[in-house]
């Protein structure tokens, strides 16, 4: 496990996974957060409001002097990666698949293995073979299915615990975010900060939905609702929303809506 402070660790990966500090406070059996606030601080870790997570005080302090800055999954792993954690336990602790997985994240983020450095460094190609990625990735997917089918245990990382039935227009939905995703990151990338995102109200009772979701995708939604603090649910609303509105089903979203 390295020389990192497994209380810390604990509190690095459960922010990393999207735990509130909060939601860490209860399970450390603290008070409320400022008491992991304050565990932190003794062992020389600040709150980066920025990037939503704790980092050692140099590191913080040295951050504004580097290009390039880390945030989210990203600074978590480079961090543990310092502390001399395998690359195998890292993968476990952030739930990746394998290293391998964790690896492809990292290229997709613009990050290569320095052999000297013996770490991830910035080298600003993102995802510098999409085509090699999104093979070994949806290979990853078919065969937790078939693991799923075969009666075997199902993938901690979630990818194929969600095979309830869906219908057409959800299978039409994610059909449409696959093959569109590099242009919806383009957007969400360039978008300004003064952007609202759109609410709906939507009257009725709400119900819990599972689909079977690329893994990629998945990742995207979770990292996108941390980072402008937006719910998933009302990501999906939206995107139904605008799905509908966009293919033909302006009228019943006018009706759902109540307009």
């Amino acid at each position: 496990m390295g020389n990192l402070d497994e209380k810390v660790q604990a509190v690095l990966v459960g922010l990393s996974s999207g735990k509130s500090r909060e939601q860490l406070a209860i399970e450390l059996k603290y008070k409320d957060s400022k008491g992991i606030d304050n565990y932190m601080k003794r062992k020389s870790y600040e709150w980066d409001n920025t990037r939503k997570n704790y980092f050692p005080v140099k590191e913080k302090k040295s951050s504004a002097n580097i290009v390039q800055s880390p945030e989210g999954r990203v600074a978590t792993i480079l961090s543990l990666y310092k502390r001399g954690i395998d690359a195998k336990e890292i993968a476990l602790q952030l739930k990746f698949q394998d290293h391998r997985e964790m690896a492809l994240y990292l290229r997709s983020k613009g990050y290569v293995w320095d052999e000297g450095q013996s770490t991830y460094v910035f080298k600003g190609e993102s995802n510098p073979n999409p085509g090699e990625t999104e093979r070994v990735v949806n290979d990853k997917k078919s065969l937790n299915t078939e693991r799923t089918e075969a009666g075997e245990p199902k993938s901690r990382t979630g990818v194929g615990q969600s095979m309830l039935n869906y219908d057409e227009n959800s299978l039409k939905l994610i059909s449409f975010l696959e093959s569109n995703k590099e242009a919806l990151m383009e957007i969400i990338k360039n978008q300004s900060n003064s952007v609202q995102i759109p609410r709906y109200l939507i009257p009725g009772v709400c119900i819990t939905k599972s689909v079977h979701m690329n893994y990629g995708l998945d990742q995207m939604t979770r990292e996108f609702s941390m980072e402008k603090n937006v719910s998933q649910k009302d990501i999906f609303e939206v995107a139904l929303i605008d799905f509908f509105k966009k293919y033909g089903y302006q009228k019943e979203i006018s009706v759902l809506l109540g307009h």
